[in-house]
């Protein structure tokens, strides 16, 4: 009995994939016994937006939201479903609204590179933690999502286009929308910009004013992080300024120092003040986007827990993209298998 080609396919990635997946959750349930972090956290300055970056731009987003919505409807009452251009024209429109994003973001508020998580640093090290996230995260999330399709139908614009009107031209074009598009798009405003101003909003060390008009830097930071001469370990400015008992500072209080704790001991950044609240935040409103999808805002909201936390330890979006697109990579290869099967039966191949 000839398998067809979707259940080779799965069988080859489950080959793959599983023994991978065990050995990194072995060494997940190790790292965890001795109280080590799964990553590394690498400190960050806090980003220079604020509320009032944020409002306009998520209102601006919706707004343009609707207008791709509303295009969309007209499309399908003319000719039933979208063809290749028009995910071609959204896409490009999606990644362009990236583009005006940085911009902006760089124009009112001084954002850099680090800010937006568009360092290259180490880029193979970071395309390798997105493909080992994927390989741990995939397998329950996919499993979580098989289960839950049996008691929802799992429903996508996308799917019922490729559904109606399969073909090379159209798969090209939902494979550029859904690999591509969405996995930049989306990372850059869930974690970059949504998650990185949460984390400002959460710091005890930031004031209510900085939260709302965004952390101005001085012409004196600088854009990437220092070495400490004694550790080598790197040390944001940021993070490291001089205490007022260092005998080289200026303004040295003349009271001998102490190291009891007083009410005017400012709060620390770093590490020590993560807080979990951006990550699930930003993963409920991320899960939330997909609402109407059937069950899919379940395992996306277990997905997007796992994108956060790579995003907050690493303060990049390379893994974050590298996961998010091999993800949806697989579950498009996954659907063109299952649709190239049914074409070939209908057509009584």
């Amino acid at each position: 009995m000839d398998l067809p080609p979707t259940a080779i396919w799965l069988m080859s990635i489950a080959a793959c994939i599983i023994p991978c997946s065990v050995f990194l959750w072995i060494w997940i349930i190790v790292r965890i016994q001795q109280d080590k972090p799964l990553l590394e956290y690498e400190p960050r300055r806090p980003v220079t937006w604020g509320l009032v970056d944020l409002l306009p731009i998520l209102f601006g987003i919706v707004g343009m939201l609707i207008l791709l919505s509303a295009f969309s409807n007209n499309i399908e009452e003319k000719v039933r479903t979208p063809g290749p251009a028009d995910f071609f024209i959204t896409g490009l429109a999606e990644l362009f609204i990236v583009v005006l994003i940085i911009a902006w973001l760089a124009l009112r508020s001084g954002a850099r590179i680090p800010d937006l998580g568009l360092s290259l640093q180490n880029a193979p090290g970071n395309i390798f933690i997105g493909a080992a996230a994927f390989a741990i995260l995939a397998p329950p999330i996919l499993v979580i999502q098989a289960l839950l399709s049996l008691l929802v139908k799992y429903k996508h614009s996308l799917i019922d286009s490729l559904s109606e009107n399969f073909g090379l031209e159209l798969m090209l074009a939902t494979g550029f929308t859904a690999v591509i598009v969405a996995p930049i798009c989306e990372e850059f405003f869930f974690r970059c910009f949504l998650q990185g101003w949460l984390e400002n909003f959460f710091n005890p060390a930031l004031t209510m004013n900085e939260k709302i008009f965004g952390v101005r830097k001085s012409q004196d930071d600088e854009t990437t992080l220092l070495n400490d001469p004694e550790t080598e370990q790197p040390v944001d400015p940021f993070f490291s300024r001089p205490s007022l008992d260092n005998e080289s500072n200026p303004f040295r209080s003349p009271l001998a120092p102490t190291d009891e704790p007083t009410a005017l001991t400012p709060p620390q950044i770093g590490p020590q003040v993560l807080s979990p609240w951006p990550i699930i935040i930003s993963a409920i409103l991320f899960s939330s986007m997909h609402l109407g999808q059937g069950a899919a805002p379940v395992p996306l909201f277990l997905l997007a827990l796992g994108l956060g936390y790579l995003y907050r330890q690493t303060h990049r979006l390379l893994p974050c993209i590298v996961l998010h697109a091999i993800l949806n990579g697989f579950s498009m290869i996954t659907l063109f298998f299952e649709l190239a099967h049914r074409s070939k039966e209908a057509a009584g191949g």
